[in-house]
């Protein structure tokens, strides 16, 4: 496909149906491992329950932040501690085994539970466990919320011992503090005396003024006032040292004493909570256990796989396009090549495999494959009616090569068929090509050019004798070498869809490829093949040549320059385009003329993914009285009428495809949605009435009526035209541009099969 151009609906519904076995493998291969991992995953099951986590009366303060203690409770739901004690109650460790010993468990323990708040700003979690056994899960809440209980109790008995140990060392610090303090009053007698020091030296000074008044300084008296004076103030002095060293040790006892009783009142705490604890932590919610598997989720896996696959399968598609340098359309080849495209031949499936699609038969019947020779031999032309569509590809190459074979007078032409690469198609193509030529009046030799594996004799269960290579090499001469296949056709195992012998196979000889000991290239770059072309030439009209790939072997490259022209047999979206362009090339320098491209093995639905079903073996062309039934039945089987309805509204579509089915029951009906479509459709289908609505969008009615009455590939359709615009003047533009009757909108359902039964009367 051409990356040039911007892709369209109807280009990516081609690749996805292209690629469709990728898409589906991927999205299959994606939710089989969904299965796998869902079978062989071991079940677990959920245990739940709903825990209060309350903190004890005093053991937090009002203005303590909640989200820290909350999360404190939830880390210690699944601390070390209480994950070993549920390892002890479960039965799983002995009480004091080694950590080395306990570490997997704890770690198990931690990988299956869950903690979770049950809302915002709530002393409530939600405790769960996964485990393989309902009882197990059931059995880990359980043992988690009874070690988490038991935790609590032992912390808050050791806060109890705490305080407890703190007070009485506090009291012993307080007493201590008294002791010093009692022991420094009784040796420092004079804290306390200021005042009375002060006092006592404020009189002893009006004292000593008084008697200085009345005696003289070194009156007895006087010199008592002043020594006690003298002693007084050292006693004043002295004062400062030992009160400091008093208020000191007053200091000291009365923070023992605080410090005391702060003890107290936290040990008293302590004692409240631990009374308590008992009644802190319970169960809101008994523990429940889940009857059915959590895990794993077996729809919610599928689901995601579904969609993981279809991403992936895009994805891939998508890739592999992008990636895609492979020539698959007409578009592709005119463009890469500059060549022009002769026909293009559709893929058809072998009539066995046909034959089970509609019976339904088994997928093993379905996909059992025969040898290669037994599916090419049911490809060839023998095996195709006349008139199917199998076969216009190869009169339309016919129509393209006759300025070839120009006045009677003129020789015979000789072409050569041949591919780039292997398995692209080129033998069977050239033996039909043969074949209608033959049918076409044409005498024609078929010759096996492919020395080196020769294959057509097989095709055509003709006894292998001497031929080309035999020919040219001097081994015998050409009419003693060519096999007529009218005497053999019936007892050579090519079993036709015909009772009698196909007609034109008296035209049509077969010269096999011989056996030659020399090298293939030396025996055509002999002056033999001349001689040989030209002896052909006089006693045939037409001389075709299978000859082997272009790449892997240089035989075509030999012949080309002797021969009328070379066709090129390309298989859709096999070789890549630079493969191709190599080959052009080559055919180029060698000097051989190209006479075009046949672009083969085309799948009808990447070119119309509307077609409900094949495109070659639902060909509904009538025969002509002459022409008699195929096989060995009876006669020929009736024929389902196929209709198509173009209206670019859906709900007319519907409602007309619903009438239709209701008047003709075995019809095969067709729905296109605009002009362009439709002219498409009429052409390939070939169908026996056309429902068309005037009003189209891009192409209208009229102009598809008049396209597929002046086109002689449209064939002979009848036409009912509908419009909306029911006017003298619409019907006679319609009835002008060859429609067969007219149909108002709106109409009755009566009225619809009036004009169906009307165009398609029923047979006998």
């Amino acid at each position: 496909m051409s990356h040039d151009r911007e892709l369209t609906l109807h280009d990516y519904e081609r690749l996805f149906y292209r690629r469709k076995n990728i898409f589906f493998f991927i999205v299959l291969g994606t939710v089989l491992c969904a299965g796998f991992f869902n079978e062989v995953m071991p079940p677990e099951y959920e245990a739940a329950a709903v825990v209060d986590v309350g903190a004890a009366p005093g053991t937090r303060s009002v203005n303590q932040d909640r989200q820290a203690w909350f999360e404190a409770e939830v880390k210690a739901l699944q601390s070390a501690a209480v994950l070993k004690q549920t390892a002890e109650r479960m039965g799983w460790i002995k009480s004091g085994a080694a950590e080395i010993e306990l570490r997997p468990f704890v770690e198990k323990l931690r990988r299956v539970m869950k903690v979770e708040p049950t809302a915002k700003m709530s002393n409530y979690v939600r405790l769960s466990a996964l485990a393989r056994t309902p009882r197990e899960a059931g059995e880990i809440v359980d043992s988690v919320v009874l070690a988490y209980i038991g935790d609590r109790k032992l912390k808050m008995a050791e806060a109890v011992k705490a305080a407890g140990a703190d007070l009485a060392a506090g009291e012993e610090r307080l007493h201590r503090a008294e002791e010093n303090l009692r022991s420094y009053t009784e040796k420092s007698w004079m804290v306390g005396t200021r005042p009375y020091l002060v006092n006592r030296l404020v009189v002893l000074r009006s004292e000593e003024e008084t008697l200085s008044k009345l005696y003289t300084g070194r009156h007895p008296k006087v010199e008592k006032i002043k020594r006690e004076i003298t002693q007084t103030e050292k006693l004043l002095a002295q004062l400062p040292q030992q009160e400091l060293g008093y208020q000191r040790l007053l200091s000291e006892t009365q923070a023992r004493q605080a410090d005391r009783d702060g003890l107290a009142k936290r040990r008293g705490d302590a004692v409240r909570a631990e009374a308590v604890e008992a009644t802190a932590v319970f169960v809101d919610q008994q523990t429940e256990v889940s009857k059915d598997p959590v895990s794993p989720r077996k729809l919610l896996n599928l689901t995601i796989a579904v969609f993981l696959g279809l991403m992936l399968g895009i994805a891939a598609v998508l890739i592999m396009e992008s990636m895609d340098v492979s020539l698959s359309t007409v578009e592709d080849i005119e463009k890469y090549l500059t060549l022009p495209v002769l026909a293009v031949v559709m893929h058809i499936a072998s009539p066995d495999q046909e034959t089970a699609q509609k019976s339904g038969a088994s997928w093993k019947k379905l996909f059992k494959r025969k040898n290669f020779v037994e599916e090419a031999r049911e490809k060839l032309a023998f095996y195709h009616p006349p008139k199917s569509a199998f076969m216009e590809p190869y009169h339309a190459l016919m129509a393209n090569l006759k300025p070839l074979r120009g006045p009677d007078s003129r020789p015979g032409a000789v072409i050569i068929f041949t591919s780039a690469a292997r398995a692209e198609g080129k033998t069977l193509t050239s033996i039909n090509s043969a074949f209608i030529a033959a049918q076409s009046g044409l005498k024609t030799l078929f010759v096996d050019g492919d020395i080196r594996c020769p294959m057509v004799h097989k095709l055509l269960s003709v006894p292998f004798k001497s031929g080309l290579a035999d020919c040219l090499t001097g081994g015998c001469r050409l009419e003693d070498a060519v096999i007529s296949l009218s005497h053999l056709i019936k007892n050579a195992g090519i079993a036709p869809l015909y009772r009698d012998v196909p007609r034109g196979i008296e035209n049509l000889c077969f010269l096999s490829s011989g056996v030659s000991s020399s090298n293939p290239a030396d025996i055509l770059t002999s002056e033999h093949i001349r001689t040989f072309l030209k002896e052909a030439r006089i006693h045939y009209d037409l001389v075709v040549m299978d000859t082997p790939p272009l790449l892997p072997c240089a035989d075509a490259l030999l012949l080309g320059p002797h021969t009328d022209g070379v066709i090129m047999v390309l298989k859709a979206g096999y070789a890549s385009e630079l493969m191709v362009k190599r080959a052009k090339d080559q055919l180029v320098q060698s000097g051989a003329k190209i006479l075009g491209v046949i672009l083969n093995d085309v799948r009808a639905r990447m070119m119309e993914p509307d077609y409900a079903q094949s495109y070659y073996y639902q060909y509904s062309a009538p025969d002509t009285a002459g022409e008699k039934s195929s096989g060995t039945g009876a006669g020929r089987q009736k024929i389902p009428h196929r209709i198509l309805i173009v209206d670019d509204e859906a709900l007319v579509r519907k409602l007309l495809n619903r009438i239709v089915k209701e008047t003709f029951p075995d019809a095969d009906i067709y729905e296109a949605e605009d002009g362009v479509d439709a002219v498409h459709k009429i052409a390939d289908l070939s169908p026996a009435l056309v429902i068309l609505d005037i009003c189209l969008p891009m192409v209208n009615g009229l102009q598809v009526c008049n396209i597929a009455r002046r086109g002689g590939r449209f064939g002979g359709a009848k036409i009912l035209a509908v419009t909306g615009i029911d006017t003298a003047e619409t019907s006679i533009k319609a009835t002008e541009v060859g429609a067969d009757d007219f149909l108002g909108k709106p109409f009755e359902i009566r009225e619809v099969k009036e004009k169906l039964i009307k165009l398609l009367p029923p047979a006998g």
